[in-house]
């Protein structure tokens, strides 16, 4: 109720819809998507895989406005969970790789966990294009909360299996699976 609230309470009356000022408009951009990132948010949590879609698009139909770098990675990644979701790996790849970049321009450690669902999504799809090659993941490739997928994606390009599951049953894997249940959900898919 309180993000209905929020949302008329936001949307743009009829008198601004004349050509009214831009800076209006852009305020009210910024908190429609400060708004769909709460929306996405609780969709997320709550599971309501319908509402998430339909919100995450409305979020990325937003024009103008200018939010903070983070509310855009939140909405991103959340939006990337959604397509890893419905086993739609390349989106899940691009969404998480436009979060990784709006984490890592905000300056938010939440960059590397979107790394590594980045990582996951690519070895899902099949890509034979290592993430690390991309000028903004290259500077994280040796980071220590990466490495190990670093590892992970080497390993299965290589077509390696008894390393990548070597990698999986050493510490610093099991660590990673451990403290992350989305990573650990989606390395079954993986691995069968």
């Amino acid at each position: 109720q309180v993000l209905n609230d929020l949302q008329s309470f936001s949307a743009p009356s009829n008198a601004m819809d004349d050509g009214g000022s831009s800076a209006a408009q852009s305020s009210s951009s910024t908190q429609n998507m400060e708004i769909y990132a709460l929306q996405i948010q609780l969709y997320s949590r709550q599971r309501d895989h319908k509402n998430l879609r339909q919100t995450f698009e409305k979020a990325m139909a937003v024009r103008g406005g200018i939010p903070h770098p983070r509310t855009l990675a939140l909405i991103q990644e959340l939006g990337g969970k959604m397509f890893m979701e419905s086993k739609k790996y390349e989106a899940a790849g691009t969404t998480f790789f436009q979060a990784f970049k709006l984490y890592d321009e905000a300056g938010d450690p939440a960059r590397l966990k979107c790394l590594q669902y980045l990582v996951l999504a690519s070895m899902l799809h099949a890509s034979s294009i290592n993430p690390f090659d991309s000028q903004e993941a290259r500077p994280y490739r040796d980071d220590p909360e990466i490495v190990s997928m670093t590892n992970l994606v080497q390993a299965f390009q290589d077509n390696d299996i008894h390393t990548f599951e070597k990698i999986l049953h050493s510490q610093q894997g099991k660590r990673m699976l451990k403290h992350d249940e989305f990573i650990r959900q989606h390395l079954t898919d993986l691995l069968r």
